[in-house]
């Protein structure tokens, strides 16, 4: 597939999980890239993921359920960066891939430094559990792109704009207008042209956003989608059942 081009059309919902399903729906192999997400998140607590098929409305894709259950000694950004460093030892991932894997680490951990900065009470923000589930989708996402023969930052594209949803989204830490503080920081740091809407719900997370920044240097206008010769099309599945089908679709075309 290297003479062909792979475009992320975010317009019903990203994220991590999401990405690895659209993947997977392109003909990534799920065994491999389930025990390489396995065996990151499990240099870090107890992770397990599954890989299935499953239908959103009349669209069938790929869902991705990962779960993990941090070690007691907790989480924090350079054990996530050392469990990275042994993972891809025993992976024989091209070096593309590796820096792929680090980068997008490296810009979820800073906007939610930054994000939870400016938490009231908040006093660790190098702890934070979201940067183990990016480190296991990252991982996931390097290993099938390589084996598809894609490349980040060169023959990967993404459709804008990219929607990011509306309303208000509630973590731990409080609730935040979306797009939420850590993915507003990404799309605004790296000038992702994104949009508000369709639909009141968090649409991009953080992890989709720091996963989208790592792939994407180049973006194609969505109206232009009708001119691509498509050979195949993938999607993942996202958690919620929405109006209109909660998928990621990945495009490989000319």
């Amino acid at each position: 597939m290297t003479n062909l081009k792979l475009f992320l059309n975010p317009q019903a919902g990203m994220s991590g999980d999401m990405m690895v399903g659209a993947l997977v729906g392109l003909g990534a192999t799920s065994t491999r890239i389930k025990s390489a997400m396995e065996t990151v998140g499990r240099l870090l607590g107890d992770a397990r993921v599954r890989i299935y098929p499953h239908r959103k409305m009349d669209t069938q894709a790929t869902k991705v359920d990962v779960f993990f259950e941090p070690s007691p000694h907790g989480v924090d950004r350079e054990k996530t960066r050392k469990a990275l460093r042994e993972a891809v030892k025993g992976l024989c991932l091209p070096e593309a891939y590796v820096q792929f894997a680090q980068e997008s680490l490296d810009i979820l951990f800073d906007a939610e430094e930054e994000a939870h900065r400016e938490i009231p009470g908040f006093t660790n923000p190098s702890h934070l559990h979201e940067a183990t589930d990016i480190l296991m989708d990252i991982l996931g996402s390097a290993v099938a792109l390589q084996e598809l023969g894609f490349f980040p930052k060169k023959n990967i594209y993404c459709l804008e704009p990219v929607y990011v949803g509306g309303g208000k989204v509630s973590f731990s830490h409080g609730t935040f207008p979306v797009p939420a503080p850590a993915t507003k920081r990404i799309l605004d740091r790296y000038k992702i042209p994104y949009q508000k809407g369709p639909l009141e719900v968090e649409l991009l997370t953080p992890t989709g956003a720091a996963l989208l920044t790592g792939m994407v240097r180049h973006f194609l206008a969505r109206e232009r989608k009708e001119e691509l010769v498509v050979r195949k099309r993938g999607y993942g599945a996202g958690a919620m059942d929405l109006d209109v089908p909660n998928v990621l679709e990945v495009i490989v075309a000319q």
